[in-house]
């Protein structure tokens, strides 16, 4: 299992479309409970549950949805369910 170190991962404060702009993986906080999706749309697939407060890792933009991981499960979240800052 590599590392956060090792996956470049960076808690950053600025806009979402800034960071995934320069291709880095950074972390994010869930302020409140969520569903993640199997494809970025609120018609896919639930596959599951982020409990609020979570730590995330997200992993790429697509639209106004975000790819991410969360423990060793990725899915689809969107945007406007994330918050940017130090963490």
């Amino acid at each position: 299992k590599m590392t956060d170190n090792q996956m470049g991962i960076f808690c950053l404060v600025g806009s979402l479309a800034t960071l995934i702009a320069a291709s880095e993986i950074f972390c994010a906080n869930l302020p409140s409970r969520h569903t993640a999706k199997l494809a970025p749309a609120s018609t896919a697939l639930t596959i599951f549950d982020i409990p609020a407060n979570s730590k995330i890792i997200i992993l790429e933009q697509h639209g106004g949805w975000c790819r991410i991981s969360f423990g060793n499960a990725y899915g689809w979240i969107p945007f406007s369910a994330i918050s940017i800052g130090e963490q």
